[in-house]
Formats: C-alpha cells, structure tokens, sequence
C-alpha cells in the first residue's frame, strides 16, 4: 500500500509540474501577445485553470510529505510528546473534515457548472461532456447552458 501511495504522489507532483508549466508558457505567451498587439483572451482561462490543478496537484503530494504550510508555533512550545501527538490527531482530524467538506461542495459545484462555458474560449465547456450530453453529476435543474 505504501509503494502505491508514494507512486501516486510521484504522479501528482509530475502532473502539477505539468501544470505549472502550462500556466508559465501561457502567461509568457499572454504577455509577448500583449506587447506585439495579438489579441489572446484564451491564455488568461488556460493560465488560471493550470495554476488552480498545479496548486492542487501540489497541496496533496505536500500533506503526504508533511511539508505543507503549517503553523507549529504551538506544538513547538509543547515539550510532552503526548500531548504533541493529541494535537497533530486534532489537526488531522480538522484537515480530514476539510477534505470531505471541499469533495463535497466541490461536486455540488460540479453538478450546478457543468454545462457553462469558459469565458473567453465560449466553446469549451467546464465538463468533460459538450454539447447536450447529460453528464453523470448533472443534476435536472441545473441549466444547460451560461
């Protein structure tokens, strides 16, 4: 089991490297278009999106490593190692019900923006689905189109 996580976080730092990639080409892109006078409007959408799935990427292979941002300042100043394993059970708790609250609104989400467009590439859709596909998340009163 633990050969299988570490892979996958292997492949999760090597798809938000990809990403951060991305958003650095398109915003270097963005900037050259800018200059020379090109109107580019695609790259600020693909820019965002890569640097959100980066972001995100990231945040997950650091919290397997436990190398995210934290504040330790309180469980440095504690000197009973049981106490300080009390306190780093509370904060996985806390950031366990962080996760289940943002899969959940994440797909509540999901469901209500499926079938909207991006705003400046009008025909891409958000949802891996185009046209008047039902998706698997669409719920029946979310709207087919922005």
């Amino acid at each position: 089991m633990k050969k299988a996580i570490e892979w996958m976080q292997k492949i999760q730092i090597a798809v938000g490297g990809f990403f951060l990639c991305i958003f650095l080409l398109t915003v270097v892109f963005q900037m050259l278009s800018r200059y020379i006078g090109i109107a580019a409007t695609w790259t600020e959408d693909v820019s965002m999106y890569s640097f959100i799935w980066a972001v995100f990427m990231g945040a997950g292979a650091m919290v397997y490593e436990k190398r995210h941002f934290a504040f330790t300042s309180v469980s440095d100043m504690l000197k009973n190692e049981k106490i300080k394993s009390v306190l780093a059970i509370i904060i996985s708790l806390v950031m366990l019900v962080f996760a289940v609250l943002m899969a959940y609104y994440g797909y509540k989400l999901t469901q209500k923006f499926w079938n909207y467009t991006w705003t400046n590439i009008p025909s891409f859709k958000r949802g891996l689905l185009s046209g008047e596909s039902i998706s698997p998340c669409r719920s029946a009163d979310a709207p087919r189109h922005q």
